[in-house]
């Protein structure tokens, strides 16, 4: 794979990673579906967002904690609130926010797997970061 479409792959396993956070939010509110077809679809719109986002935003810049944090940030808060409302959108924004500075940090160390492996073990990380945040915004 080139490095754009692995690049994609990051966008959208960022997109994604807000999924968890989201869902939850919804399900706390009791202002949205939380189902598994709700999972399911919080989880393909955000890795469709961030997937055909990442590069138009990132331009030539390096992507860091920053900009992973605001990239998440957003595509949590446009994908939490099309399934979650509101309450979805913004525990998706948290969660994203967090997951994306912590999948940028974290790209690094799975340089060299396979860009596939790459994206279900950074989708995975920040979803476990996104639904610990998400758990945490309820206490």
């Amino acid at each position: 794979m080139t490095e754009a479409s692995s690049d994609r792959l990051v966008g959208a396993a960022i997109g994604a990673s807000a999924a968890p956070a989201a869902i939850l939010g919804a399900g706390w509110s009791a202002l949205g579906a939380s189902g598994p077809g709700a999972w399911a679809l919080a989880f393909a719109a955000g890795a469709l967002l961030g997937s055909s986002t990442w590069e138009v935003f990132l331009g030539e810049r390096q992507a860091g904690p920053g900009y992973g944090a605001l990239f998440g940030g957003c595509a949590g808060l446009l994908s939490g609130a099309v399934v979650g409302g509101p309450v979805g959108g913004v525990f998706g924004c948290f969660g994203g926010a967090l997951a994306g500075s912590g999948i940028t940090q974290a790209r690094g160390l799975l340089s060299e797997q396979s860009a596939v492996l790459r994206f279900v073990a950074l989708a995975l990380l920040g979803s476990l970061i996104s639904a610990g945040a998400a758990w945490g915004m309820t206490l």
